[in-house]
């Protein structure tokens, strides 16, 4: 659990150091829509079915791997596993080295998906009409988390009723490790619906 912690706390590190703008200069500008979001990274954690050795596993951190590439083998008694990547992708966690014994369903390392950091945002119905598909955003990580403002763009809304409309919002930074640990944080959207944060 330790160790999640500090890939949590590396990957935070790296988001600051992809931070765009001062919060000072988004309170200058007008037709700013702030809306609470989440931070969501796409990725896939390699988990073993049954207790077993690893026997081998793609690495370190950092490593690029392709949809379809062996990630993980694990064996035990002339029995082995294979766990293949779902997606293109990086390396952002390590949790069992070569020689470990795996318990059934721990996770042993975490690929997230490149290009895979975004923010879900609900926004008020009303200004629907001002969103726009490539407005800029940025996006500041709140709580023990808090880092930002880190830059990024909408890239799809929906309607979800009469009052609201979700937005998904890509961040414009790399796949830090330790990225999977920062799943569901809480952060704040800052639209610009002029689209003229730069």
């Amino acid at each position: 659990m330790r160790a999640n912690r500090l890939g949590v706390a590396a990957a935070v590190v790296v988001l600051a150091a992809a931070g765009g703008l001062g919060a000072r200069e988004l309170l200058r500008r007008p037709r700013l829509l702030r809306a609470p979001a989440v931070l969501r990274v796409r990725h896939f954690e390699a988990v073993a079915r049954t207790a077993a050795r690893v026997l081998w596993r793609a690495g370190p951190v950092g490593t690029r791997v392709r949809q379809g590439q062996k990630l993980l083998e694990l064996g035990e008694r002339n029995k082995s596993q294979a766990l293949y990547a779902p997606f293109d992708g990086t390396v952002v966690e390590i949790r069992a080295a070569p020689g470990d014994v795996a318990s059934t369903r721990m996770p042993v390392l975490v690929v997230a998906e490149r290009g895979a950091i975004e923010a879900e945002a609900t926004v008020p119905a009303e200004h629907a009409d001002a969103l726009r598909e490539g407005a800029p955003v940025m996006v500041r990580l709140r709580g023990r988390h808090a880092v930002g403002p880190v830059r990024g763009r909408v890239v799809w809304m929906a309607t979800t009723d009469t009052r609201a409309v979700a937005v998904r919002i890509r961040l414009e930074v790399p796949v830090p490790p330790g990225a999977g640990g920062l799943d569901g944080l809480p952060c704040d959207a800052t639209i610009d619906l002029r689209g003229t944060i730069d």
